[in-house]
């Protein structure tokens, strides 16, 4: 039964693993980085402590209550005999004793308002929010641009491959005219050597493709074995950002923004706790409780204290914190200035390499296109015994350029949008996009 059962499990084991293969798309890539990536679960982490740290200031608004007990067996004295009395008894009527009490303690005013600390954890909180946020944005772009690394180092492989096969009917041909007696001898050696140079390159290609899928296998945190990855088309719709609404909607999403904010509410709340060092500290102390040689539980005893201490020459060390703390406010108001010009370079530099992907488009395309269209004459020419075979060689080796060039091209764009999507923080706007 037990056996029955094991291989069971094994056999949806298996069933499970080959439903989670199959075509890997931009949004499965992401998804999987999402919840395998080691650095986006420790900021995931951080976001709990965080969580925890804020309940654990808010308990120190309430008071806190101890209870305490013991007991004390002592040694029985024997009885002393003085000359002329006789025997006294001995000193203690009784070797136990037994104590319980019951405290409670209020802080009133530690120097500043009792939300204060709990505030403090709360910012923390918020700040492992962001950071979460912003890894959560970084990852994103960064399993994106492995993506279209791989995708771009894949098609050059086909396209290498293809132009092999070009190259290799075209030497088929030029060994023909040659055996005919219709072509010299150096045109298969020029033949021949252009599928030789087709073939180091191959291995270029291979080896490029090899390590752009290990980073993105690195990225993503599983094996690619069992996925298929394929080349988008040509994009059916182009972007046109407006440059203005683009930085206003930076500044207001991108989660490092949100982080400088709450570090310079950070510095500001710290200045108002060292502030309260100089002020005075009040706390409540109440005490419930009994002590007896026997448990009768009678003559219970309490006692209230009110407590106050006032700090009054410490050689300038808290002067020196406020002192502190207040540069630390500059400081982070400096900070958040300097992120919004980041935020705005990120922004610009995001806007110029989608205008000059997007410019690119229409160019591959009709260089594809003339290539297809020159290599069809070289060739013609060539069969009919009027062109050369460097005509066709030229025309062979502009070809796959023009080809990389459109898959470059193409996959650039794409990275751009998602380059402009990370530097925005937030989806794009559907009022940008323009049906070509």
């Amino acid at each position: 039964m037990q056996q029955k059962f094991l291989t069971l499990l094994v056999i949806l084991g298996l069933a499970a693993g080959s439903a989670s293969c199959g075509q890997l798309t931009l949004e499965e890539a992401q998804r999987i980085a999402l919840e395998k990536n080691l650095s986006l679960q420790l900021a995931k982490l951080a976001v709990e402590q965080a969580h925890s740290r804020f309940s654990e200031a808010k308990a120190g608004l309430l008071p806190t209550i101890d209870a305490s007990g013991s007991y004390t067996r002592i040694k029985e004295q024997p009885p002393v005999t003085i000359p002329g009395f006789g025997e006294l008894p001995g000193l203690s009527s009784s070797p136990n004793n037994y104590s319980l009490q019951l405290s409670l303690t209020q802080p009133l005013y530690p120097g500043m308002s009792l939300k204060v600390l709990p505030k403090a954890a709360e910012l923390q909180l918020e700040a492992a929010e962001q950071e979460y946020a912003r890894a959560l944005k970084d990852l994103k772009f960064q399993v994106a641009s492995s993506f279209y690394n791989y995708l771009t180092a894949q098609e050059l492989v086909k396209v290498t491959q293809n132009a092999i096969e070009t190259a290799e009917k075209q030497l088929a041909i030029a060994q023909a005219f040659y055996e005919a007696g219709t072509v010299l001898k150096t045109d298969v050696l020029r033949a021949e050597l252009a599928v030789g140079s087709l073939k180091q390159n191959l291995l270029a290609a291979e080896n490029g493709a090899a390590l752009a899928r290990a980073n993105l296998e690195a990225v993503l945190g599983v094996s690619l074995a069992g996925f298929t990855v394929e080349a988008p088309a040509a994009p059916e719709v182009l972007l046109t950002v407006n440059e203005e609404e683009a930085l206003a909607i930076a500044l207001q999403n991108r989660p490092e923004m949100a982080a400088a904010k709450i570090g310079l509410a950070q510095a500001e709340l710290a200045v108002e706790m060292a502030r309260a060092g100089k002020r005075p500290q009040v706390a409540l102390v109440g005490n419930y409780g009994w002590q007896g040689s026997e448990l009768d539980f009678e003559d219970l005893n309490w006692s209230l204290t009110l407590s106050a201490r006032l700090p009054i020459f410490d050689g300038g060390a808290k002067n020196a914190a406020i002192e502190q703390a207040e540069l630390g406010v500059r400081s982070a108001k400096l900070a958040l200035e300097q992120l919004e010009q980041a935020i705005a370079l990120e922004l610009a530099a995001a806007v110029g390499s989608l205008k000059e992907a997007k410019g690119k488009l229409p160019y591959t395309e009709r260089a594809v296109e003339q290539a297809q269209t020159n290599l069809r004459i070289a060739e013609a020419r060539y069969r009919e015994g009027v062109g050369m075979l460097t005509e066709v060689l030229e025309a062979q080796a502009a070809m796959r350029q023009a080809q990389v060039e459109r898959i470059g091209a193409i996959n650039n764009y794409y990275l751009a949008v998602e380059k402009l999507t990370s530097a925005l923080g937030t989806e794009i706007p559907e009022a940008w996009e323009v049906v070509r």
